[in-house]
């Protein structure tokens, strides 16, 4: 996925520096688990998709494009990412609704 990213951000006209890339990947990694926790434990659903858009409009102003793949690849990748961590975390029925 990374070397994908940067081929396309490289070969298309996007004014989205890789350096944001990386950045928009790394808020994605670190979100991961504690999101994931919220999701399992409560079934809320805490989106990155605000916070994303407040960084990359701060850092780069009047790129409509650089916001959107800004967007796509730190809060999807962290929505694909917490499926796995969903199924891990999630509490057995058994355990919930055990009774003694």
């Amino acid at each position: 996925m990374f070397t994908f990213g940067v081929i396309s951000i490289e070969v298309w006209p996007t004014q989205f520096p890789v350096q944001y890339f990386i950045l928009a990947l790394v808020i994605a990694f670190v979100y991961v688990i504690p999101i994931g926790m919220i999701q399992a434990i409560t079934n809320q659903q805490v989106g990155l998709n605000v916070i994303t858009e407040l960084i990359i409009g701060y850092a780069l102003p009047g790129r409509p494009v650089a916001m959107m793949m800004f967007k796509t690849w730190g809060y999807i990748t962290m929505a694909q990412g917490m499926l796995n961590v969903i199924v891990s975390f999630r509490p057995c029925p058994d355990t919930l609704f055990h009774q003694l």
